[in-house]
């Protein structure tokens, strides 16, 4: 197991993916747009895998080793839901855009922080 000092990126990031993505679950029917077919079915999963990837890093993959591909997981579903509303067809409904640029911009952003402090870890000189 690895200890806390070399994690590469504190826990309240993961609590913070877990929440934006309950907030991604949740969008369809916070927006009043729950009845968008696969624009719902998309926020509900891209929800359920951001709880997924910050649940996963937060609950062991990175206490036994730093693991970065979640992190590229979760940039890549962040992107993803940016440009959903183009690929979905629903970019000329307000509120579910909006929502969806702003939580998919908070996932992206918060992994590339993470991936930045991985990246500023693995870089430093191990004290053996």
């Amino acid at each position: 197991m690895a200890n806390l000092a070399t994690r590469a990126h504190p826990p309240w990031e993961d609590w913070a993916s877990m929440t934006i993505g309950m907030l991604i679950l949740i969008s369809p029917w916070a927006t009043q747009s729950g009845d968008l077919g696969y624009a719902t079915l998309n926020a509900v999963l891209v929800g359920c895998l951001v709880i997924m990837a910050g649940w996963l890093e937060l609950a062991w993959l990175e206490f036994m080793a730093p693991q970065i591909w979640e992190e590229w997981v979760e940039l890549a579903l962040g992107l993803w839901l940016v440009i959903s509303p183009w690929i979905f067809g629903y970019s000329q409904l307000f509120v579910p855009t909006a929502a969806h640029i702003v939580l998919g911009g908070l996932v992206a952003v918060l992994a590339l922080l993470e991936l930045r402090q991985d990246r500023a870890i693995t870089a430093r000189p191990s004290a053996s």
